[in-house]
């Protein structure tokens, strides 16, 4: 009983942040919504479409394990679709390949006083945020079809209710998670200036003074010798034509 009551209170508490987040979404973002559920949706049909095939080619027993050859491939693919380590690895590789190697670029241009700024940033958080929401989301449409026909077609055995609150807690916490995940995103403009506008001076002039002299700065010899160099390019077109 000390167990199901600490899950109830979890599935209650999840509950609760996941009503504040959608209501948070609903009015400046109901595109996340529907984003969020259609990655749901997605989650609920393929593993509707396993489970079905599974069951019309006997690669599922009356307990609801896979079995055979067939059934080893459709149990690894229900597992890569809740693979949310996987999914967490793979997308920061991407966006790692995307960000430090301007990163790199940035610190050993702006020993020459060449440094550009960084691009992709933002589009390339906002994968890696998206692709975690996706993971979340997926994984909650998976259970929620399994759950489903562990119901309907009583493969639960004795510990059924242990079963079904072990579910509904994986399904309600990956659907908080997921919208969390965005409402964070969406404030982080909000959450960054509020924490320029409370970091110390100093630490934002040591910022703005280290990118000032990695670009070469508005008064460097390399900025006016660039200057220069515009200047007698579109001279020397204005002569021409």
């Amino acid at each position: 009983m000390g167990n199901q009551a600490q899950v109830l209170s979890l599935i209650s508490l999840c509950v609760i942040v996941l009503g504040f987040s959608i209501w948070h979404l609903r009015t400046l973002h109901g595109h996340a919504i529907r984003l969020i559920w259609l990655f749901f949706g997605i989650g609920c049909h393929a593993s509707f479409l396993i489970l079905m095939f599974a069951r019309e080619i006997g690669a599922i027993d009356s307990n609801g394990s896979f079995s055979g050859p067939v059934g080893h491939v459709l149990d690894v693919s229900m597992k890569l679709f809740m693979d949310i380590n996987g999914d967490f690895l793979l997308a920061i590789g991407i966006v790692s390949m995307l960000v430090v190697p301007q990163l790199i670029a940035y610190v050993l241009s702006g020993l020459s006083r060449n440094a550009g700024p960084v691009l992709f940033v933002g589009p390339a958080i906002d994968f890696l945020v998206w692709f975690v929401a996706k993971s979340f989301i997926t994984i909650a449409g998976l259970l929620s079809v399994v759950l489903g026909a562990a119901i309907w077609y009583h493969w639960l055995g004795p510990r059924n209710s242990e079963f079904v609150l072990t579910c509904l807690s994986i399904i309600v916490l990956t659907t908080t998670c997921a919208f969390v995940v965005i409402v964070i995103r969406l404030l982080g403009g909000e959450l960054l200036e509020l924490i320029t506008a409370n970091c110390p001076r100093v630490i934002v002039h040591w910022a703005r003074s280290i990118h000032w002299y990695a670009s070469g700065g508005a008064g460097s010899p390399v900025r006016k010798q660039s200057m220069e160099n515009q200047k007698l390019m579109q001279k020397l077109n204005s002569e021409r034509s």
